[in-house]
């Protein structure tokens, strides 16, 4: 849970309160909408901020447009609804652009003509003006006292070094079997990465995303940059992970008449990609051991290379393939920084 930001939220959000209470008028009714805003503009990150902020008030402009052009029109059962929808989807090209924030523009369209009701034009104005007011002083709060989460950062990585290091080493126990397994049952004993990188990828921009406009950052600027390169260093290793489990899977199962790997190279590669998802998940103390182990069963697995190719005459790509990417693996690992957290939960 994310306590710094739930507290930027209700500070933001008390202030926004405040500062629409001089306002008389329309304003009475609707000052609501300003905390709204505040809440809404409150983000993990002062670009982030600044950004949702354009984007809710950007969202919220063909709503309105398209609600007071048909509020003159007889109030049709269904009226409601039919504007919502043609609103979703009129605005459902720019809807990537807008991200989340799309969804204001079918709930505006709704509000004001429900809620407008003979004077949309009156309502509108106080909900706009008083959501984007709300929504510069959640900005403001951002910029004044901006997260910088360390914290999230290393929670985030420890789940995804984890969750690399269970996926490789059930690559690697499936490998180590007397038969390699079947197409099938790599899916059903291995499994995908997909979701495990897309968080990664996610949280690298993000963190790219901290550093900007961000005081905070600026003075912490080495420990900032550290953090990001680690992030990005366990991207690349994820990619390499996900490389090497489709290589083993592609190359290495019982439906093919020609196994890659076979039986002389099956177990050390086994061996080589188990010490890596050993040193993946390894922390603390254990790491430096981990890793010097892991270059180790990879090397053994180029002895073993060498020694069929002798015998055989084989090229053994696959085999090197898998020599590259976890060599590429361990150095990313070994140059990523301080070791990380243990995970927790």
């Amino acid at each position: 849970m994310d306590f710094g930001r739930i507290i930027r939220a209700t500070v933001a959000a008390t202030l926004a309160w405040v500062a629409v209470q001089p306002f008389g008028g329309m304003i009475d009714d609707y000052r609501y909408y300003a905390p709204l805003g505040a809440v809404i503009a409150v983000t993990s990150t002062v670009a982030g901020s600044m950004r949702e902020s354009v984007r809710t008030v950007l969202a919220m402009a063909p709503g309105v447009a398209l609600a007071a052009a048909v509020a003159p029109l007889p109030q049709l059962p269904g009226l409601v609804l039919v504007v919502a929808l043609g609103t979703a989807i009129a605005v459902s090209p720019v809807g990537e652009r807008l991200g989340a924030a799309a969804s204001w523009t079918p709930v505006t369209a709704v509000f004001v003509l429900v809620i407008g009701g003979t004077d949309p034009w009156e309502y509108a104005a106080a909900y706009v003006g008083l959501t984007g007011l709300g929504a510069l002083v959640g900005t403001v709060v951002s910029m004044g006292w901006p997260p910088l989460p360390a914290r999230t950062e290393d929670q985030a990585l420890a789940h995804a070094r984890a969750d690399l290091s269970r996926h490789l080493e059930r690559v690697a126990q499936a490998l180590g079997s007397d038969l390699p397994p079947s197409r099938e049952e790599w899916r059903q004993q291995v499994g995908e990465l997909d979701e495990v990188i897309d968080r990664l990828r996610l949280l690298a921009t993000s963190s790219a995303e901290a550093r900007r406009l961000n005081w905070r950052a600026r003075r912490w600027q080495v420990t900032a940059g550290a953090r990001y390169e680690r992030v990005r260093a366990m991207e690349r290793v994820a990619l390499l992970v996900d490389d090497l489990s489709d290589l083993v899977r592609d190359q290495e199962h019982a439906d093919r008449d020609l196994v890659a790997l076979g039986p002389p190279l099956r177990p050390p590669a086994a061996r080589a990609l188990g010490a890596l998802a050993t040193a993946l998940g390894a922390v603390g103390p254990e790491r430096p051991a981990a890793l010097r182990q892991a270059y180790h069963e990879v090397e053994q697995l180029v002895v073993a290379m060498r020694e069929v190719r002798e015998a055989t005459g084989d090229d053994l790509v696959t085999a090197g393939g898998i020599v590259t990417a976890a060599g590429r693996a361990l150095e990313a690992l070994a140059n990523r920084g301080p070791a990380l957290p243990e995970r927790h939960g």
